[in-house]
């Protein structure tokens, strides 16, 4: 048995809705509304999946952004992903259906881009330990249900993969989902001085670029970033602005150009102190006397978290036989003081902290 993604599945669309219609309360119209929708978003929010045993359809169930039946209430508007729909057509393998339906739904809870993922008691399905109680909240008819929540898993994906893979809703995750608008418009004030040339780590989809365009349409910009889909995309955006888009790590191409700016928005925190420091002192050496480098990112609060973090890597790493040099998707950020510490090792004279929010920061460091 296999779970497939409807949406690069689509051959499946009538039969899914037929499937659907017949096991849960849905018209067939409403669940060829519902997949549709799956199939069409370019948000993270929802996805629908089935699992498939040879060419018949076992179960369904989806991840979506709310769950109807319930109130608008402030406590669980800020609940996502939700588990729902369920159906199963199998009532002699239905627990292992049931402990493959929710690890297939955790794991892709983190490959959206979530931590935690909810469900209430009304879906027909039996939870494991891993699910907690989180609160009750009341459904449109008056009824008391109580909702539980398990932590996403994460499941080792190599990087470029990692990121092609989400590309096509990258931008509605960072800005709805995450709502990092605020967060672009303080990188974008940290250019006080005109950017003529810029060095772009981690460039993605290009959504720093955005207003630095605006501002300066004649920036010359050297983006770099390991995934191809999202470097295409980035080029759609921009198509008439001075791009040089390289498809490949960062810490192997060499910077051979000088830079007034070099920018990195939500791309370095997956490497250790070492790989940072090697990483922060060529970014020094291909700045031009006086220029900065403006670092966006995420951290943690602690050492203690900092190294659980490293720790954990390094576990995995080992457990799944993958090599030091090898990009995978698994952060590992630091405090401010470790970057901070790291940035004026490789030589910046001096790093100020512009603006922290809760687990993000930005920094501008110094030639």
């Amino acid at each position: 048995m296999q779970i497939v993604n409807i949406r690069e599945n689509t051959e499946w669309r009538q039969t899914a809705a037929d499937f659907i219609s017949t096991l849960g309360s849905q018209s067939k119209q409403d669940a060829i509304t519902v997949i549709d929708t799956a199939i069409n978003t370019s948000m993270a929010l929802p996805r629908w999946y089935l699992l498939l045993d040879g060419d018949r359809i076992v179960a369904s169930f989806g991840l979506t952004d709310w769950t109807l039946n319930l109130l608008p209430d402030p406590a669980a508007s800020v609940l996502r992903p939700w588990l729902t729909g369920i159906s199963i057509n199998a009532q002699s393998d239905r627990q292992n259906i049931s402990t493959m339906i929710l690890e297939h739904a955790r794991t892709e809870t983190i490959g959206l881009g979530f931590e935690k993922l909810y469900i209430t008691e009304s879906q027909d399905i039996q939870l494991d330990e891993d699910w907690r109680y989180h609160c009750d909240l009341t459904t449109l008819d008056g009824k008391e249900l109580a909702i539980y929540e398990a932590n996403g898993i994460i499941q080792i994906e190599e990087m470029a993969a990692f990121f092609n893979a989400r590309a096509d809703f990258y931008d509605s995750h960072m800005l709805d989902d995450l709502d990092l608008d605020e967060f672009y418009l303080a990188v974008d004030r940290c250019f006080d001085s005109p950017a003529r040339r810029l060095l772009d780590l981690g460039c993605g989809t290009g959504l720093e670029l955005a207003r630095l365009f605006d501002r300066f349409p004649n920036m010359s910009v050297t983006g770099i970033d390991l995934s191809q889909q999202m470097l295409a995309l980035l080029h759609q955006k921009f198509p008439d602005k001075q791009l040089d888009l390289i498809c490949g790590s960062f810490t192997d191409v060499q910077f051979e150009q000088e830079y007034d700016h070099v920018l990195s928005t939500y791309a370095l925190h997956h490497f250790n102190h070492a790989q940072k420091l090697t990483l922060y002192s060529s970014i020094h050496a291909a700045l031009l006397p006086g220029g900065r480098f403006i670092l966006g990112d995420y951290v943690v609060p602690s050492k203690e978290l900092e190294t659980e973090f490293l720790a954990e890597s390094e576990r995995l790493r080992h457990e799944k036989g993958i090599a030091a040099e090898e990009f995978i998707h698994f952060d590992t950020p630091l405090t401010v003081a470790s970057e901070i510490s790291l940035l004026k090792a490789a030589g910046f004279s001096s790093v100020d902290l512009i603006k922290q929010w809760e687990n993000t920061v930005i920094l501008v460091a110094w030639k």
